[in-house]
């Protein structure tokens, strides 16, 4: 694991994960990483439930103040997991104007389709039609290629994250061929627009046992001309930090990739696997 960067990590400020800042920073130290981006959740319809401004301010500044304490032993960015930013583009525009980011992450958690009102992570899905889950499907692709399109972001994150609880929770083998033109075009348009596709580990581990996206799609990437990419182990406890890297590595490689980036100061830094 010696010499990665992991450009999506969770803290306490996230209202998702109660890892205390520092201990997460020693881990990720530990383990020999080169550096991390602390990309704490910046959850625009929870305004209502918690402050953002006030977590993301904690979550700046102990960014911050970690990278000045880690030195040349390991850098410490400042970045954003910014989610629905498109629905309040004056929220998402106060959070991006906080600081001067190295990193700012664009994501989609939510889509609201009849009863469906809340995060996919705490949707019920074991009972559901397909019909339904094909819809649903259908509008979070529509809504994560509205953000490719048109949001101000580095990373797009997490391209196939629901299946982790469709099929990974609930293990209904829901297939997204159906969704081949609109995946395709998400992945065409990161790449017009020169944004970065992650390559999230946080399934690897999990009830999901695969990455987001899988092998098929990172390939199809790879072969439309797709090269940035980042390492994302979307980490909310320190174990959790760069998780399953050397195993991603190496498929990385197998598809073709020479290497992959971390953003500093939101510009894409190359990283060779040598």
């Amino acid at each position: 694991m010696l010499g990665f960067y992991d450009s999506h990590v969770h803290t306490c400020h996230s209202p998702d994960s109660e890892q205390p800042f520092w201990e997460l920073c020693e881990t990720a130290l530990q383990k020999g990483l080169r550096g991390i981006a602390i990309t704490d959740h910046a959850e625009i319809w929870l305004l209502g439930d918690y402050n953002i401004y006030e977590s993301m301010g904690a979550s700046i500044a102990d960014a911050k103040a970690a990278d000045a304490h880690y030195g040349d032993r390991m850098r410490v960015f400042c970045g954003v997991e910014l989610a629905e930013m498109l629905d309040d583009p004056e929220t998402a525009s106060r959070v991006l104007s906080m600081t001067n980011y190295d990193v700012v992450i664009g994501s989609i958690h939510s889509v609201f389709l009849e009863d469906w009102q809340t995060f996919y992570s705490a949707i019920d899905f074991s009972e559901a039609s397909e019909e339904k889950l094909q819809r649903f499907m259908g509008d979070y692709f529509k809504k994560v290629l509205h953000m490719a399109e048109k949001a101000d972001f580095d990373i797009l994150a997490h391209l196939t994250c629901p299946l982790r609880y469709i099929n990974g929770k609930y293990h209904r083998n829901l297939s997204v061929d159906s969704h081949q033109e609109l995946i395709f075009e998400i992945l065409r348009t990161v790449i017009c627009r020169e944004k970065a596709l992650e390559v999230n580990t946080s399934g690897l581990h999990s009830f999901y046992g695969d990455l987001l996206p899988g092998r098929e799609l990172l390939g199809q990437y790879y072969a439309l001309g797709g090269r940035l990419i980042t390492l994302g182990g979307d980490a909310h406890t320190a174990p959790q930090v760069a998780s399953g890297f050397d195993e991603t590595a190496s498929l990385l490689k197998e598809i073709g990739f020479q290497g992959y980036y971390y953003y500093d100061q939101r510009k894409p830094c190359w990283v060779s696997w040598d």
